[in-house]
């Protein structure tokens, strides 16, 4: 059971598949995966930076997965 309307909502709308915000042709069903999207791919704001290669990222988490296929792979030169 959803705790709340809004909770209830956003569970309809992602099996209507229906997003409400648009950018590069994609289908955001919140604002928040829209508003991390423009922050990762638009605004230019990449805090986060790799130890090993120097490569920035908007998001902790993908630097998070960056690091992780870096160990696996051994060190590799970033794009």
């Amino acid at each position: 059971m959803l705790k709340t309307r809004a909770g209830f909502l956003r569970h309809i709308r992602r099996h209507a598949n229906s997003g409400n915000y648009y950018c590069c042709g994609k289908a955001f069903q919140d604002a928040y995966p829209l508003r991390r999207h423009r922050a990762s791919k638009h605004e230019g704001t990449k805090c986060h930076v790799c130890v090993q290669c120097g490569r920035n990222f908007a998001d902790k988490y993908l630097l998070a997965a960056h690091e992780k296929s870096v160990k696996k792979e051994g060190l590799v030169k970033c794009d």
